[in-house]
């Protein structure tokens, strides 16, 4: 079977680490027997045909681009180009759209133009709209119109979590259209205690109680409530210490809270790359893994850290309940009661046994229902019954 995927960003040499889950489902695809096409923007830094664990890669060259700019039309007709081009020689069976942007919209229309099945993941954001807050994709008017039309194009309509499929109701989509597969992870190797040892000292975490946080620095990811909380943990837990990992434009107010709250000695952010060994290590230092976004629709960072046995602690609203089983493999907390969150934090960090416990079973349950392999054995059952419809 020949997937012709189209993503509005994915990995290059100038961004490393954007949309890899995209990455990481394309490469599951390929060892499961398909071939695999990714079309999708970069830059010229980047090279523009490159295989990657057996993925072929096809770069179109933008300069940067929104749903509001002409570089938007000029990605899609580039996209148009090299997709006819393609299927000349592969003939794809399917085009597979990740978002619904402009990867959504070009997929869509390509697949009218080949006349092909169109497979579309929305995966939280991109479709989310409050009309009660103003907020989301929907808020201006132009915008909310072409999200309509995008979500009217597919043959199916992929969402990461049932939270996601929700959401689509505020969009007016057939309920029969959509199936719910959520996102996967890898398999990770549990590092060596020695190796271990010398990342903690690295980062000058030895004997630390150690909360960690991989996401990107903007309010929605809720770091800041996090931080609020924790005065009532370091009372209790003085050698707590809370790890962030990521970048964004809300560092500058993160620092003046934690400035605020005389934390400087318990709160460390880390704003810059890390491969994935890196990411790995600081899953397994951790005592407890924590994202406290109120809008996260999936959230493959708690599958992450479950997979490495650690327990989680996350958003009630959202996602994360596909994921944690509150009371049995983390928590699932408020995003802004903080004494709550304060509570859940002092009782896992002083509590060995229930941390280990909850690790267990949160692991158990990633390595029978969230591996990419679920995720595309899953997605092929799709694929098959669309073209068999």
């Amino acid at each position: 079977m020949n997937i012709c995927v189209i993503a509005s960003g994915y990995i290059s040499q100038s961004k490393p680490g954007l949309n890899s889950f995209i990455h990481e489902q394309a490469v599951e695809m390929v060892r499961k027997g398909l071939s695999v096409h990714v079309i999708a923007p970069g830059s010229n830094k980047d090279l523009n045909e490159e295989i990657i664990d057996g993925v072929h890669i096809h770069r179109v060259i933008v300069e940067d681009y929104t749903l509001s700019n002409l570089q938007f039309i000029a990605f899609v007709i580039k996209t148009f180009r090299k997709a006819i081009q393609l299927n000349r020689k592969i003939r794809f069976d399917i085009i597979h759209s990740h978002f619904a942007d402009h990867a959504g919209f070009a997929g869509g229309i390509l697949s009218k133009i080949l006349e092909k099945p169109f497979v579309l993941t929305v995966h939280g954001y991109d479709i989310f709209y409050n009309k009660k807050l103003n907020y989301g994709q929907g808020t201006h008017l132009p915008t909310r119109l072409l999200t309509r039309f995008i979500l009217k194009l597919p043959d199916r309509i992929l969402a990461v979590s049932t939270a996601v499929k929700r959401q689509l109701k505020v969009w007016k989509i057939n309920p029969q259209k959509i199936v719910v597969i959520h996102n996967g992870t890898r398999l990770q190797k549990i590092p060596k205690k020695e190796h271990v040892s010398d990342f903690k000292k690295k980062y000058n975490l030895k004997n630390k109680k150690i909360i960690l946080c991989i996401s990107a620095l903007i309010k929605r990811k809720g770091n800041q409530n996090i931080i609020k909380s924790l005065p009532y943990v370091t009372d209790k837990i003085p050698e707590s210490t809370f790890v962030i990992i990521g970048r964004g434009s809300y560092k500058q107010e993160l620092e003046k809270l934690i400035d605020e709250l005389g934390l400087e000695k318990n709160v460390m952010i880390l704003d810059k790359y890390f491969s994935n060994n890196e990411l790995t290590m600081f899953y397994s230092i951790c005592d407890v893994f924590i994202l406290m976004s109120w809008l996260e629709a999936f959230g493959i960072v708690y599958i992450e850290a479950s997979q490495m046995g650690k327990p989680i602690i996350g958003s009630s609203e959202w996602g994360a309940g596909d994921i944690i089983i509150d009371g049995k493999t983390g928590y699932l907390v408020k995003p802004n009661d903080t004494l709550d969150l304060a509570d859940k934090l002092t009782t896992l960090l002083t509590n060995k046994s229930l941390r280990e416990s909850m690790g267990k079973k949160g692991k158990e349950r990633v390595m029978t229902n969230f591996l990419w392999e679920h995720n595309v054995k899953n997605l092929i059952k799709t694929y098959d019954e669309i073209i068999a419809n």
